[in-house]
């Protein structure tokens, strides 16, 4: 990606499977007419007599992008990031944590169809529109799942933590940091610093949980460096 096809490149998009051609890209003469048009969409720089909503917009961009299909390679990526950026653009800042990439990935012959049914209409991105929409829906559905499963496991480990362990807020805070990081490292005056306490404390709150084999550390220069255990783990799977 990064430069554009020539008139000579046969670019065609194709059934991997059966060979099935579903889509012959335009003549690059024409394809760098509209590059020029859908740049000036895109900055919002075509006048509008009528609202257009982002995300109808951003499905357009998507589209576009894949109907001139500009370069030989990357076109498919460059359609869906022309889509999250328009939305962020317009401040849809939900949409980067959004896996619509990975709820279209898992319907291509879905996503194939809302192409080739818009194409064959006289272009109308209805097909193609309903298709997206349906597909936002569905990775808003799994974003929120997947933060009600995070957040029960955050309230259970809080649980045990707090009632086996008798830990307090800022030890419980460090061990979620090393269950998603697990390469991390802290030092006594580091964890003093985040948690704003006095380096006394910081201490003693790393040497509890090293006590309770949660932490090990070794002498590094100056400085204890902490690394979790696998206890670490157990905890936030514990029923």
């Amino acid at each position: 990606m990064g430069i554009l096809r020539r008139e000579s490149d046969d670019i065609t998009v194709v059934d991997a499977l059966t060979g099935t051609v579903f889509h012959q890209p335009p003549p690059i003469k024409h394809v760098k007419e509209q590059l020029a048009h859908l740049m000036d969409y895109a900055n919002d720089k075509k006048s509008q007599h009528a609202f257009e909503h982002p995300l109808t917009k951003a499905v357009t961009l998507h589209f576009w992008i894949g109907y001139l299909h500009p370069f030989v390679d990357g076109n498919g990526r460059l359609a869906r990031t022309l889509f999250y950026w328009y939305m962020l653009r317009k401040k849809y800042w939900a949409f980067a944590y959004l896996p619509i990439s990975r709820a279209i990935k898992s319907s291509p012959g879905q996503y194939r169809d809302a192409y080739a049914y818009s194409e064959q209409d006289d272009f109308d991105l209805t097909y193609f529109i309903d298709y997206n929409l349906r597909k936002v829906r569905q990775a808003r559905d799994s974003f929120v799942k997947y933060l009600e499963r995070k957040h029960d496991e955050a309230s259970e480990m809080s649980a045990i933590a707090r009632g086996r362990y008798k830990l307090n807020d800022r030890q419980i805070q460090l061990l979620r940091y090393f269950h998603k990081n697990t390469r991390a490292t802290t030092t006594i005056s580091t964890h003093a610093h985040i948690s704003k306490v006095s380096f006394l404390t910081g201490g003693k709150d790393l040497d509890r949980l090293e006590k309770l084999g949660l932490l090990q550390s070794e002498k590094l220069g100056r400085e204890r460096v902490f690394t979790a255990t696998e206890k670490v783990n157990s905890l936030f799977e514990s029923k």
